[in-house]
C-alpha cells in the first residue's frame, strides 16, 4: 500500500486497526505517524508494539492533519469619512443640529440670568458657546474613532453558510487530500455539495495547479474562496487585474 501512496500529503495520522498475519491471526493495533514530502518521499517515525513480524495485510484508517484554512477577499466597506456617518442614523443627524443650537441658547441664557442678578460677571458670546460644544463633540467622536473598529462582515463562517450562496465558488489544489476530503464527503453533506456546486462547475478557475494561483483568483473573481492548508500568503495587489483588494489570511475557517 505504502509503495503505491504517491500523492503528497504534508502530515496525516495512519492508524492501523487490524493486522493479519500469515498465520490468520489478527494482533493488537498500533498508530504510525507517516510524513510526505513534495516530491512523493516518505518518512514515518512511530512505535511499532511488535517485533518479527510477518506482516501479511492490514487495515487502515487515515486521519488528516494539517490545518486547513478558507480563504475570502476582504469586504468592501466604501471610503474612510464614510465609516464615520454609518454608525450614525437619520434620527441622530436631525438631533445634532438641534442640540447643538439649543444647547448655545441655554448657555447663552445662564449668562443672561448671571449678569442679571449681579453674579461674577463673563462675557460668553453665542459664538464662543457653540465652539465650546463643538470641541467637546470632536473630542468625543476621537474617542469614537479610537475605541470602537468597524469589523467587515464574512459573507459565510463555515460550509454551511457557503452551501447558501450558489453564485460563489470555491476552489482548491487539483489532485490534493484536500480534494478528496471534499469529493469523498458524505452524500447531502455541506462539503460534498461545495464540492459538486461550487468546484467542478468550475473547473478552470476552482481546481488550481498551486496555492499562488487560488490567491490570485481571490483578487481577480469577486465571489471566490480559496481552500488551502498554507499558513501565510503575501501576493502584491498589483497581481489583481482591476486593481481592488488584497486577499487577507484572517478570514479563515
Amino acid at each position: 500500500f505504502l509503495k503505491n501512496l504517491k500523492r503528497p500529503i504534508p502530515l496525516f495520522l495512519l492508524y492501523i486497526t487490524a493486522i493479519f498475519t500469515q498465520e490468520y491471526k489478527i494482533k493488537r493495533p498500533i498508530s504510525y505517524y507517516l510524513r510526505q514530502d513534495m516530491n512523493g518521499s516518505l518518512f514515518s517515525r512511530g512505535i511499532i508494539l511488535f517485533k518479527n513480524l510477518r506482516l501479511k495485510s492490514c487495515k487502515c484508517h487515515f486521519i488528516y492533519r494539517q490545518r486547513i484554512r478558507l480563504f475570502t477577499r476582504r469586504p468592501e466597506m466604501g471610503a474612510t469619512w464614510v465609516l464615520y456617518s454609518l454608525p450614525f442614523g437619520t434620527d441622530i443627524w436631525i438631533c445634532l443640529p438641534i442640540f447643538v443650537t439649543v444647547s448655545g441658547f441655554f448657555l447663552w441664557g445662564l449668562n443672561a440670568l448671571a449678569i442679571k442678578y449681579n453674579c461674577p460677571h463673563r462675557k460668553y458670546s453665542l459664538g464662543a458657546a457653540f465652539w465650546q460644544i463643538f470641541a467637546g463633540l470632536l473630542q468625543q467622536s476621537m474617542l469614537v474613532s479610537i475605541l470602537t473598529t468597524m469589523q467587515p462582515t464574512l459573507p459565510f463562517s463555515n460550509f454551511e453558510d457557503l452551501r447558501k450562496l450558489p453564485d460563489w465558488q470555491l476552489g482548491t489544489v487539483t489532485n490534493s487530500a484536500l480534494t478528496d476530503l471534499l469529493q469523498f464527503s458524505p452524500e447531502g453533506s455541506a462539503m460534498r455539495d461545495a464540492w459538486e456546486n461550487k468546484v467542478i462547475k468550475y473547473p478552470k478557475t476552482s481546481l488550481v495547479t498551486e496555492n499562488r494561483q487560488g490567491m490570485k483568483n481571490i483578487l481577480s473573481i469577486h465571489k471566490y474562496a480559496y481552500l488551502g492548508g498554507m499558513g501565510k500568503h503575501r501576493i502584491s495587489p498589483s497581481t489583481n487585474a482591476s486593481g481592488e483588494g488584497n486577499v487577507h489570511r484572517q478570514y479563515w475557517i
